[in-house]
């Protein structure tokens, strides 16, 4: 996803964990720190105002439809991941990796393009939306 701001990366977290809860397909959802796993927990929650999406936050195996995770463990064992690190997921167990293009300044523009790059050479699709 092409993005420009914060609250659009918080639309498009929410609109995709959001989908895959009321597929039942399960998500990973991979965070840097802790600090970032509790932050995206609160959005989950809270957003849309009227509504929240049932996660976990992980550090181990679990069974929920949505995990988040800042460990590098599938702990669902989703087929589905959705990238906020400043680096690429090239995990076999990922069929679909859901990532951001930021281009809201100019070192966030050189880590979209290094991670595109990376997983152009892992012959990965790439979607833009």
């Amino acid at each position: 996803f092409q993005v420009k701001s914060s609250s659009e990366k918080i639309k498009y977290i929410c609109k995709i964990a959001k989908k895959q809860f009321d597929l039942h397909h399960k998500l990973h959802i991979q965070t840097t720190n802790e600090q970032a796993s509790i932050y995206v927990d609160s959005i989950l929650w809270s957003y849309p105002k009227d509504s929240f999406v049932p996660h976990k936050i992980s550090l181990t195996t679990c069974e929920e439809i949505i995990c988040i995770s800042h460990l590098d463990i599938n702990s669902n064992g989703a087929n589905t991941c959705f990238n906020l690190t400043n680096r690429a997921i090239l995990n076999d167990c990922f069929s679909i990796i859901y990532d951001f293009e930021v281009y809201d300044t100019k070192n966030s523009s050189q880590i979209s393009e290094e991670k595109i790059k990376l997983y152009k050479e892992a012959s990965l699709s790439i979607a833009s939306f």
